[in-house]
């Protein structure tokens, strides 16, 4: 992962600087920021640029030719209405997801599923990971690596968990275990990661704790099998933080704003120490050449 040229590293730092002071709605900064980096590649010399970077919350390093031409590409893996079942576990997720208005976000598209296991061999849940279609087109343009080494690419991970593009992560339960056991198993996951990212800070913890009350809240004594907990992470330019939306089998449930927590929770399943490193295998098959 590197750049190609000293100018374009430059023009990078500027093109964020550039989209954060945008005032395009959320939908669209994305495209604009893609946009100007295309311009700022083509001027700085560079239309070979071939990185995978995460700046400013999305990814960067198509070159000129290869941004343009994003808009062609596609995302072909998955049609509307088709599902992915889970190699493991056999539970099924959609493979598109449609806009949703009330949360303002964009269609978004199954990158793969993995299973949280428990011992090492108790199928507890699967995990899917969705993103909006303008970064999934422009990962697909952009990305060079082989499958295999792509899910070593802590870099390329490392984009996800930090994107500021709309992004959703839906656990489904294999087995019926119960509420407070799920729910301070994802706390306790969360926790360090939140203190790691702000450490000593009284806003991310309550925002944690807010998380917690509200699955604990909703789901009851149990979390049956077969029960869908999706979290819908949308971020808004000019705001330091991003508002995850929660969802009990597909009904909100409460929201959360908090940068920290969203990041802690896109780590846990996205970050070196993934508790489903099957997820980022599948990810990486979907976005490596193969």
């Amino acid at each position: 992962v590197r750049y190609s040229t000293m100018a374009s590293r430059l023009f990078f730092r500027q093109a964020v600087a550039t989209a954060r002071s945008s005032a395009l709605p959320a939908r669209t900064g994305g495209v604009r920021m893609i946009q100007t980096a295309a311009q700022g590649a083509a001027r700085a010399g560079s239309s070979q640029i071939r990185v995978v970077k995460n700046v400013g919350g999305f990814w960067w390093g198509a070159g000129a030719a290869a941004v343009a031409a994003m808009g062609a590409v596609g995302c072909t893996a998955f049609a509307d209405g088709d599902v992915h079942v889970d190699p493991a576990t056999k539970l099924q997720f959609k493979s598109k997801l449609p806009a949703n208005k009330d949360y303002g976000a964009p269609p978004m598209t199954l990158l793969g599923t993995g299973c949280r296991y428990k011992y090492g061999w108790v199928q507890v849940y699967a995990v899917g990971v969705y993103l909006d279609d303008t970064g999934v087109n422009f990962l697909k343009s952009t990305t060079t690596e082989k499958s295999a080494a792509l899910a070593q690419n802590k870099e390329f991970f490392s984009g996800l968990t930090e994107s500021a593009q709309p992004r959703t992560l839906t656990i489904t339960m294999q087995r019926t275990v119960d509420t407070p056991t799920m729910v301070q198993a994802l706390e306790d996951a969360l926790r360090d990661r939140v203190e790691s990212r702000q450490p000593g800070q009284q806003a991310p913890r309550h925002a944690l704790l807010q998380f917690s009350q509200m699955i604990t809240a909703a789901a009851g004594a149990e979390l049956k099998a077969g029960t869908e907990v999706t979290f819908i992470a949308i971020s808004h330019p000019g705001s330091p933080e991003t508002l995850l939306h929660m969802q009990l089998n597909g009904k909100g449930i409460g929201c959360v704003r908090s940068g920290a927590v969203t990041w802690a929770l896109f780590d846990t399943y996205l970050g070196p120490a993934s508790v489903a490193p099957e997820l980022k295998t599948a990810i990486a098959k979907f976005f490596g050449q193969n």
